[in-house]
């Protein structure tokens, strides 16, 4: 599979292609902790390949610049192929955002599963304290379907260290001493997919 852009094209993602991965930033705000990339050994990036990439119901695909420069990777998760189903997870460097590199990514990936019948319905879970992805996803077509309160991702995140960051209650509750962060999940159809308004 190969999908190309006006400034990108996105394949599968290859083991060798896991290297890159030690370029990348570091998101600065410990709430996006969790979507940095260990800087850690062989060993590690085996384990984490194999893990994204399952044979079935799991697909990771690179998002690379026209240089080969890897900017992000897009999985596709818990794929149902009778009812044509599948969860959405994005991630990209953090040295290349705001850059519209995510949403042209996105923009041609979901109209290559989308517009061509491969899916019927791509769904993803978001924390609602992340604008930025809300934004994006809701410029793509994403519907929201609901809202629920979990666990904060990330355990790091204490109460006390909430405190500091001075956290909005919107997105935000602490509870019997645990941080707990409001969700959405989100799904676009075929039917949506008129809300990209461009292809390239």
């Amino acid at each position: 599979m190969l999908i190309i852009g006006k400034r990108l094209y996105i394949r599968i993602l290859h083991r060798s292609d896991v290297e890159q991965l030690k370029n990348w930033g570091t998101h600065q705000d410990p709430l996006f902790e969790t979507y940095n990339f260990p800087k850690t050994n062989k060993q590690y990036r085996d384990y984490w390949y194999q893990e994204k990439q399952g044979r079935f119901f799991r697909k990771i695909y690179g998002v690379f610049l026209t240089d080969g420069r890897l900017v992000g990777y897009i999985t596709l998760k818990s794929i149902r192929r009778i009812r044509k189903i599948a969860e959405l997870g994005v991630v990209f460097d953090p040295k290349e955002l705001s850059k519209g590199y995510g949403k042209e990514a996105l923009e041609i990936f979901l109209n290559y599963w989308l517009k061509e019948g491969k899916l019927k319905e791509i769904y993803l879970f978001v924390g609602a304290f992340n604008i930025r992805a809300k934004k994006v996803y809701q410029q793509l077509g994403f519907i929201k379907e609901y809202e629920y309160w979990e666990s904060f991702e990330n355990p790091k995140i204490t109460p006390e260290i909430l405190e500091t960051l001075g956290y909005d209650e919107e997105f935000f509750k602490i509870y019997k001493g645990e941080v707990f962060c409001k969700y959405l999940r989100m799904r676009i159809r075929m039917e949506n997919i008129h809300n990209i308004h461009k292809v390239y």
